[in-house]
């Protein structure tokens, strides 16, 4: 939420300067007059050339940038109406957050003293680059301070760093007032503030002695390490995928198989064949690429673990579903010649279609997981 700027003796504000305001307003202000200049020339072309479709295009374009412009304000005025410090003092950690607007103060201490243990993790912050520079990712390091208030309960108090001379500065003064310091080369990028109850304990940890390697961090690597879950997250994680496959994706792949064996019934008995084939003039292009679309959502490819072999399950089920609607339709009409190799040849290609798919998702998903 707040981004925190300084460092120097470990004191840290999430306060821009002045001028900064007035050039994100300016830069608002353009971008709301962009939206104002596309609406205003949607409208004209509603009067003067009585195009609905794409004046409404226009118009609704310059509303969508306009309603930009206005959340962008709204952010803007928080970044200067809420302003975050915090200090690493002598006596232990500060934060303060002040509402300018109307004037409300929270400030926290936490001292030395109730500090049970530090533990210095792994996160990473990803560098977008121009198009033809691959992108890279800066190691950081989160700060987790575990401590102790006034009614006994345990506390979690977190800061992110990316400077070494910073974290090397936080870690000599936690040892100089007596808090043990642990380490993990982990990745938490996922365990925020509220995870930390549930997840701590689980984070296998490395006291920081003097004999233990200096943390490194501010260094960029271009493969950034997996991000670490608990094991309640990957429970809520696995829960959450059942209730989709349940109330969504499986009533949506009963429905490709229901549409697919009506159409195998009623339609396809009268498409054209040419070389054991169905024609080019029949749907069945069309047909594949719905299957595909439809298979492709209700199956989930884009998951991390689908199987390799999960498209040829797919498309035996749909050719099973193919040749009974075919050998059903009997009960009506005979059948052409070479129906049942039609099928059998649309459905292979739809295999092979399909594996291309999921070939491309996998290739996507392990770019975004890099």
């Amino acid at each position: 939420m707040f981004d925190m700027r300084g460092g120097k003796d470990l004191k840290y504000s999430s306060e821009l300067p002045s001028w900064a305001r007035y050039v994100h307003y300016v830069l608002i202000a353009f971008l709301a007059l962009i939206g104002l200049a596309i609406s205003a020339f949607g409208i004209y072309m509603l009067v003067s050339e009585d195009d609905w479709f794409f004046s409404l295009i226009m118009i609704g374009l310059g509303i969508f940038v306009g309603w930009m412009s206005w959340g962008l304000i709204g952010i803007t005025r928080f970044q200067y109406e809420v302003v975050m410090q915090v200090e690493l003092r002598e006596d232990g950690f500060f934060t303060s957050i002040q509402n300018r607007k109307n004037g409300e103060v929270r400030e926290e201490l936490v001292p030395f003293s109730s500090m049970k243990e530090v533990l210095i993790a792994r996160t990473a912050r990803k560098v977008l680059t121009p198009r033809n520079v691959r992108s890279y990712y800066i190691l950081c390091a989160q700060i987790i301070m575990v401590w102790t208030d006034e009614n006994g309960e345990r506390r979690y108090s977190t800061f992110g760093e990316e400077k070494q001379e910073n974290l090397d500065s936080w870690i000599a003064r936690f040892k100089q007032n007596e808090v043990p310091v642990y380490s993990t080369q982990l990745n938490l990028n996922l365990i925020d503030h509220p995870k930390l109850v549930e997840a701590y304990e689980q984070i296998p940890k490395i006291f920081q002695d003097e004999k233990a390697p200096r943390f490194q961090i501010g260094v960029r690597v271009y493969d950034t390490m997996p991000e670490w879950k608990s094991q309640e997250m990957l429970a809520r994680e696995a829960e959450k995928r059942k209730r989709n496959d349940v109330r969504f994706f499986r009533p949506i792949f009963i429905g490709v198989i229901a549409v697919n064996f009506l159409i195998a019934l009623l339609w396809m008995p009268g498409w054209r064949i040419e070389d054991e084939m169905f024609s080019d003039v029949s749907p069945s292009t069309e047909l594949m690429m719905i299957n595909i679309g439809f298979l492709f959502l209700s199956k989930a490819y884009w998951r991390p673990h689908v199987p390799w072999y999960r498209p040829l399950l797919d498309t035996l089920v749909i050719m099973v579903a193919h040749l009974f609607g075919v050998t059903a339709s009997l009960l009506n009409a005979p059948l052409q010649a070479y129906m049942f190799d039609a099928v059998i040849v649309e459905n292979l290609t739809l295999g092979f279609f399909l594996l291309c798919v999921h070939g491309i998702s996998r290739l996507v998903v392990y770019r975004i997981i890099r």
